[in-house]
């Protein structure tokens, strides 16, 4: 579910359009009033039209900035995580060795015997 944002102007094709409506009204592409009237009506339209793609930009801007967000909050989760885990371990550890040389010293302070 990719939301695809987009660019203003991208799916028209000037060059395109000006083949299109020249063949659809071969009479008014010879005045060139009638013309010039037609591109602006060609220019507003795709003005209005771009002004409706970039009404959609705020939304896409919107659900960027919360992704973000939430990947930011996801990182700052696995660095606590990891942390925690790095704790944990050095205490274990600690443990491990203190409980060792218990047992070591255990073995080298051995009570001796009067017989």
């Amino acid at each position: 579910m990719v939301s695809r944002v987009a660019v203003p102007g991208e799916k028209r094709n000037a060059e395109k359009a000006w083949q299109v409506w020249r063949y659809f009204n071969p009479n008014q592409a010879e005045d060139p009033h009638t013309t010039a009237l037609a591109l602006y009506d060609r220019g507003y339209r795709d003005c209005v039209a771009d002004m409706v793609d970039f009404a959609g930009l705020q939304t896409a801007i919107e659900r960027l900035a919360d992704l973000l967000e939430a990947g930011q909050l996801e990182r700052a989760a696995v660095r606590q995580v990891s942390e925690d885990l790095e704790q944990g371990y050095a205490w274990a550890m600690s443990n491990a060795n203190a409980e060792e040389h218990a047992i070591r010293a255990a073995d080298n302070d051995l009570e001796e015997l009067p017989f």
